[in-house]
């Protein structure tokens, strides 16, 4: 079949889009049943330590690609043969088996006949020793075995393939490694903010999106954020500043300062330190981006109020009262974040105390701590 030019670069734009995520693989992989003959396509890695596959998108129906994976998978002998032939780049059936061998193989006849599937046309994308990436067409009998023009029509595509699935690995892993990271800060009660050469925010945690929106020592517009006590502000420039003048030849040193929020409130503790220009997470931000934590205290260190309540016997209310002490807060400001009389909070501290048997305080402080 005739190819033309449009067509190849019309299909090679989808597929960088499906690549960073802006456009469905199943709609990409129909489009390359049209340049090159076939019923239906597939990007799928095998995983080659574990075994199996680590990712897998087929155009086809999807109760073809459930039997596929489930078991016929196991017995296709063009994977064995993927693998034990490093050096093919361009993949059809003849390179592995002949017509009398496909008549007598297992996948050939359970699998792809009552399908009406007979041949396969592939390219190999990706390979590394844990890792390897094709992408094929399933083609019927009537189809035929691929012919040269199309193969050469592959062949054109295929550096266009190796890219799009070296993207499309990295951004998978750079989104799990940013979830993760986002994951972990956000348990532990610590706010992340990366900021760009341009004092642009790029990424924010749920934890500094909740302590901004709070509005009592940090603040948010749009993709700037800003410190609402005057000094802390200068401080959170200088720090910065410095930062990148020295991070820009050598490790910088983080600078940490106190940002000051309400009267009876600990102050926020935040934290400038730079991104190695080496590191995946630089992006293109290479010489200027930062990474600012902001540590809350009240929410640090605290145990779950399940754990309290379950050790202790505290009731619900009293948990809250035990780790908003522990965070540090006054009496009187508890007292108002939760709409009570201060005699309220101060009864329910000594009902606290009680069934801890503390006699202090600072030792329920401790205790928390130790709990956390």
């Amino acid at each position: 079949m005739d190819v033309s030019r449009v067509q190849i670069g019309s299909f090679v734009d989808d597929l960088y889009s499906a690549a960073i995520g802006d456009r469905e693989w199943h709609g990409v992989l129909n489009r390359l049943t049209e340049l090159v003959a076939g019923e239906f396509a597939t990007f799928e890695f095998m995983d080659m330590r574990a075994g199996g596959y680590a990712d897998f998108h087929a155009s086809a129906a999807p109760d073809v690609n459930q039997s596929y994976l489930e078991y016929y998978a196991q017995i296709n002998p063009r994977l064995d043969g993927v693998i034990n032939n490093p050096d093919l780049l361009l993949i059809s059936d003849y390179d592995f088996l002949s017509e009398q061998e496909m008549e007598r193989d297992e996948f050939y006849n359970d699998f792809l006949a009552p399908h009406g599937l007979r041949y396969c046309a592939g390219v190999r994308a990706f390979h590394t020793p844990e890792l390897i990436g094709t992408f094929s067409i399933q083609r019927t009998e009537r189809q035929g075995h691929v012919t040269e023009s199309e193969l050469g029509v592959l062949g054109e595509l295929r550096p266009h393939m190796c890219r799009a699935a070296q993207i499309y690995l990295r951004l998978g892993k750079l989104a799990a490694d940013v979830g993760l990271l986002q994951s972990l800060l956000s348990h532990k009660g610590r706010g992340l903010i990366i900021v760009d050469k341009f004092d642009k925010v790029t990424f924010m945690n749920d934890t500094a999106e909740t302590i901004c929106r709070r509005g009592d020592g940090f603040g948010r517009n749009r993709r700037e954020f800003s410190v609402r006590h005057k000094e802390a502000q200068k401080a959170l420039s200088q720090a910065i500043d410095s930062i990148r003048k020295t991070g820009s030849t050598k490790p910088a040193q983080a600078r940490r300062f106190t940002v000051p929020r309400g009267e009876g409130s600990l102050p926020y503790i935040a934290t400038i330190s730079s991104i190695p220009p080496n590191s995946e997470m630089q992006f293109d931000m290479s010489g200027g981006a930062v990474i600012v934590t902001i540590d809350d205290p009240t929410l640090s260190h605290q145990p779950s109020h399940e754990i309290l309540m379950s050790l202790f016997g505290l009731s619900q209310a009293e948990s809250e009262v035990a780790c908003a002490v522990a965070g540090g807060l006054t009496v009187r400001r508890i007292a108002e974040n939760r709409g009570v009389t201060i005699a309220t909070v101060r009864s329910q501290i000594q009902s606290i105390l009680q069934k801890t048997q503390l006699r202090r305080q600072s030792d329920l402080v401790r205790l928390l701590a130790g709990l956390a």
